[in-house]
């Protein structure tokens, strides 16, 4: 996926809240993918340039809100606009320079901040999956390491309940 982010001219006075989202979820799909690579084309290396942005962490918080909404067959994004999703707050504006490659975990709730620069700001996603994908699609909500072996053996602490 090409993403450009065209100038938008004015700064928001807060961007995050609820506007994030998670690849996937606006089509149903549970596990659509399991690493989310970006690779920037232009530079992206103050705050409000269209930055990819993340909330840190939170992939580990919400796995019990997810996991309620995929087991009662509900859209995690409401028609509202979001309003029933937990508001993360601020989100962390990631900085990159051309050729800087970002991962993130398929769970991982981010957003793409507005470009309040001259340029617009340009990056390139790749979706991995691993073999198979469908069938840990279920499983994955009860261990988000799932698809990593080497992460899934390191001692972390265990998920929210």
């Amino acid at each position: 996926q090409v993403a450009p982010r065209p100038p938008t001219g004015r700064r928001p006075r807060r961007v995050g809240g609820r506007a994030w989202h998670i690849d996937g979820w606006n089509e149903g799909e549970v596990s659509a993918f399991c690493l989310l690579v970006g690779v920037c084309l232009s530079e992206a290396t103050a705050d409000f340039v269209g930055n990819f942005a993340v909330h840190a962490g939170a992939h580990l918080a919400l796995m019990p809100y997810v996991k309620h909404h995929v087991t009662q067959r509900r859209h995690i994004h409401d028609a509202q606009g979001g309003r029933a999703k937990p508001d993360l707050g601020e989100p962390t504006q990631i900085k990159l320079c051309p050729g800087d490659v970002v991962l993130a975990h398929q769970k991982l709730p981010h957003l793409g901040v507005p470009n309040c620069s001259q340029s617009p700001r340009y990056q390139v996603y790749f979706r991995l999956r691993v073999h198979r994908q469908d069938r840990i699609a279920l499983p994955w909500l009860d261990d988000l390491f799932l698809p990593f072996p080497p992460l899934a053996a390191l001692d972390r602490p265990p998920p929210p309940t």
